[in-house]
């Protein structure tokens, strides 16, 4: 009997360190858009920017074969093409970034524009649907370009006018907001918004999120580096 209490209390605390540490499990299926692709794409850890190798997927007529795993946490990833992904940059246009793991199944249905076009569950369906007014926003601003200028030069999205500024820097606060308390704002809130947000707005998003990420001690020290260029710039 005692033997018995024995083995089944060391089983609990087993089974408590296994918790303690934190796994989120992941399924990755879809399509990258591309039927000339076929062979292997790597999966490569993108939350601190760093492209570490997390998996690696088959991919056969662009369709991707389903792949299973798990991750101490959600993350967000890019998925790269080819043999050597050491050599390789995993923003490229080749590739496909940003793709969310670790949140359920996630389906990959080719692109929106340069970024993943994602379903599955619901941070995938509200990037993807970012990404798409995104788009929108962008085709009519060059809409706007064509015609009052049938032969313009080349433009840059930081030549966009306040009126398509305004469009973008709301949808981005609007979704942030949503997500204060997961990846995806935290990928927003590094990836967007500091591309185009007044510091004081962006400051006012990571002081939301700031509760969250302090329990990701990682993620909170990689974007406080941000926070104290965008505090600086406050002050000049």
């Amino acid at each position: 009997m005692k033997k018995n209490i024995i083995i089944t209390a060391l089983l609990a605390l087993i089974s408590m360190a296994g918790q303690a540490q934190g796994k989120v499990h992941y399924r990755l299926e879809g399509s990258i858009g591309d039927p000339t692709v076929t062979g292997k794409a790597y999966i490569l850890d993108m939350n601190l920017r760093r492209g570490e190798i997390i998996d690696s997927v088959n991919i056969n007529k662009g369709v991707i074969e389903p792949k299973e795993g798990d991750l101490p946490d959600a993350t967000i990833c890019s998925l790269v093409f080819g043999d050597m992904p050491q050599n390789m940059n995993p923003l490229s246009g080749n590739n496909l970034y940003p793709i969310i793991l670790g949140v359920g199944t996630t389906k990959v249905n080719g692109r929106i524009g340069t970024h993943a076009n994602l379903s599955g569950n619901k941070l995938c369906d509200d990037l993807s649907a970012f990404y798409q007014a995104e788009m929108k926003v962008i085709g009519d601003w060059q809409k706007s370009c064509l015609e009052n200028n049938p032969n313009p030069g080349p433009a840059s999205l930081s030549d966009m006018g306040p009126e398509y500024t305004e469009r973008r820097e709301k949808m981005a606060i609007d979704i942030v907001n949503r997500h204060t308390s997961d990846i995806l704002g935290y990928y927003l809130l590094h990836e967007v918004a500091i591309n185009y947000m007044p510091p004081a707005r962006w400051l006012e998003l990571f002081d939301k999120m700031e509760p969250w990420l302090k329990t990701k001690p990682a993620l909170y020290s990689y974007l406080s580096k941000f926070k104290a260029v965008r505090e600086a710039a406050l002050k000049k």
